[in-house]
């Protein structure tokens, strides 16, 4: 089949591709969230970065999630080995440099951010359940 225009795909990434990127963690390992994408038909990168706490970067309104974790001593199934956990640690926030290298590659990035997600209500207390909604539940 012949397009005219390449059509528009658009993926969404709950930032699960960093989940199991191999050690060691270091910032260029974060290409591998874009590089199975190129040249492929996806245009456009939705990347998940919060629904009521965000997800890694340095957030003057929200609680971060691997600050969350890091606080807490909690964490999920693999989260520890999470390349995003440990450029937490580190101060780097990986975000400019995804965004860049989606660039790069052609294509569109769109940070995703839930407004009404309801993961922690399973959780009250737990690293999604942010100080935010602990204290405003009635919000």
């Amino acid at each position: 089949m012949f397009f005219k225009k390449k059509p528009r795909i658009i993926y969404n990434d709950d930032n699960c591709s960093l989940a199991r990127v191999p050690k060691p963690y270091t910032l260029d390992k974060v290409t591998f969230a874009v590089d199975y994408l190129e040249n492929t038909q996806v245009d456009c990168l939705c990347w998940f970065v919060a629904a009521g706490v965000a997800y890694s970067y340095p957030s003057k309104v929200l609680d971060n999630l691997y600050d969350l974790m890091l606080e807490r001593d909690e964490f999920g199934v693999g989260q520890q080995d999470k390349l995003p956990l440990h450029l937490q640690e580190q101060g780097i926030d990986y975000l400019p440099f995804l965004i860049t290298e989606t660039r790069k590659r052609d294509i569109s990035f769109f940070a995703s951010f839930r407004m009404n997600d309801a993961h922690h209500k399973s959780s009250p207390n737990g690293t999604l359940a942010t100080r935010f909604w602990q204290r405003h539940q009635q919000w």
